[in-house]
């Protein structure tokens, strides 16, 4: 069985797409390095010295743009990550939810960084455990990645996903399979079926929760031989045996 793309590379690819958005704008191009300096520190495992860029970051990007501007959001989440790193998460909640007010005074409240802001803040309540805190913010974001984005976007597949996978983790499968339905549905659209695997797995995962296990096996049957299509593998590999 598949598994899922875990929580935080999620969280970290939505904070790099969003912060693409953000150097536009420009806390300068020191900040800028400092950013990027803070992910390779994290990256290599010397999260105190990336605490201390990461810091230098957000007094920068406050001196430069402002106390109230993106960047300094960006900056926020920045050094949310690197705690999460050290598990200091009685440090990251408060990152995560000065990062959200910032993006949603300066943005206001239905632009898609804000729903990314949201996201973030849910994922860390989900990865505690605090599912009652997070399911609201999920919806929130859902909701404004339909308005903004469109109901087909990635940013609503990702919600999706996320909402789904919230009510999988507590059993209430009811809520969940037409989560899951419906994001596989948006990614079986897309011209392009890179997702449609992923989509596939989740699925077929909740089916086998419920006892549907020739159900989930097709699913898999599926999602192994657009893998190997995908990857040009031949006859003989077995993830091709398996999709005949």
């Amino acid at each position: 069985m598949k598994l899922i793309k875990t929580i935080m590379t999620i969280v970290f690819l939505c904070y790099l797409s969003s912060l693409a958005l953000a150097e536009q704008n420009g806390a300068g191009v020191e900040w800028e390095k400092l950013i990027k300096d803070t992910n390779e520190l994290r990256g290599s495992g010397d999260y105190d010295q990336a605490v201390i860029v990461a810091k230098k970051a957000i007094e920068v990007a406050e001196n430069a743009v402002g106390p109230d501007h993106p960047d300094v959001a960006h900056s926020l989440v920045s050094l949310a990550f690197v705690y999460s790193k050290q598990r200091r998460y009685d440090l990251v909640e408060p990152l995560y939810k000065r990062s959200l007010a910032i993006m949603e005074n300066a943005l206001g409240s239905d632009h898609p960084d804000v729903a990314n802001s949201l996201t973030m803040l849910a994922r860390f309540y989900f990865t505690r455990g605090n599912y009652e805190e997070a399911e609201p913010l999920y919806k929130r974001s859902l909701a404004i990645m339909e308005n903004a984005l469109g109901p087909d976007s990635a940013g609503v597949v990702n919600s999706l996903n996320d909402l789904a996978q919230l009510y999988f983790t507590q059993k209430q499968y009811v809520f969940a399979e037409p989560l899951y339905k419906r994001s596989l549905a948006i990614v079986d659209s897309w011209p392009e079926k890179t997702a449609l695997p992923t989509s596939l797995y989740n699925l077929a995962n909740l089916y086998r929760a419920t006892g549907r296990p020739d159900e989930a096996e097709e699913l898999e049957k599926q999602a192994a031989h657009i893998e190997a299509t995908r990857k040009g593998i031949g006859d003989t590999h077995k993830s091709v045996r398996f999709a005949k």
